[in-house]
């Protein structure tokens, strides 16, 4: 996996945040317009990085790698975009694109991981040889013979409560027995679609924490068009002012 990196501008200042495997450690590096404010070597898959003036950075980390780094400074939390062909760059892509996809992938996965441990234990069970094991003649060892005191613990005497005689209605049952499987999958897309979500309103506060909001990027490169027309239709003006006199 090597070295990844996840940048992010903050009106008008690049936070750079790099992360470097180093067998089980790894190491973060924050950076800010190119200088150093903040370093560690961590085994925690959540790490935090703290800087005097500049906020927190908390990374969200597995065992493929760091896939998300987010930016607290002054505006909220902000998800730092990663390095354009990484592999958290390519997660962030497919969300974006197919959002109903990536929740029925994780609700797919969620199932495998439900059912794979009972299929999978049958499964390897039945691959076993039956073996003949010999019987081994193991010695006979006379160990001694331990005489512990009698202890005359006191007799309580606990009430008896009439618990009510009550059973589960027989249509119940398995309906406890398939919330078993699909409780996880459920939860599983819940999760994924939540991330969708999460996912649309952090690309917005990106926009917002450059220094622009998207409708104000919008009027600004209007008014930058029209105020570039109006600047070549003056020539064009005073030309035909003075061809008529």
């Amino acid at each position: 996996m090597g070295q990844q990196r996840f940048d992010l501008l903050v009106r008008g200042r690049e936070h750079t945040v790099t992360a470097t495997e180093l067998g089980v450690q790894r190491e973060i590096v924050w950076t800010v317009d190119g200088a150093e404010v903040a370093r560690t070597k961590t085994t925690d898959d959540n790490a935090v990085l703290e800087a005097n003036g500049y906020g927190r950075v908390k990374l969200k980390a597995s065992m493929t790698g760091v896939h998300r780094a987010t930016l607290s400074v002054g505006q909220g939390a902000v998800d730092m975009e990663p390095e354009p062909g990484s592999r958290a760059a390519r997660r962030e892509e497919r969300i974006r694109q197919h959002p109903r996809r990536h929740a029925v992938v994780e609700g797919v996965l969620a199932t495998v991981k439900v059912l794979a441990p009972l299929f999978g234990v049958g499964f390897v069970v039945n691959l076993l040889p039956d073996w003949d094991l010999p019987d081994i003649p193991w010695p006979d060892i006379p160990w001694p013979s331990i005489d512990l005191p009698d202890i005359p613990w006191p007799s309580i005497d606990l009430p008896s409560i009439p618990w009510p005689d009550w059973s589960l209605p027989g249509w119940l049952d398995p309906v406890l027995d398939a919330a078993r499987f699909v409780l996880p999958v459920l939860v599983a897309i819940g999760v994924a679609m939540g991330e969708v979500k999460r996912r649309q309103a952090q690309d917005a506060r990106r926009v917002e924490v450059r220094g622009q909001s998207r409708p104000q990027l919008e009027t600004r490169m209007a008014a930058d068009l029209r105020a570039l027309l109006d600047q070549r239709q003056q020539p064009e003006a005073e030309d035909a002012r003075t061809s008529g006199h």
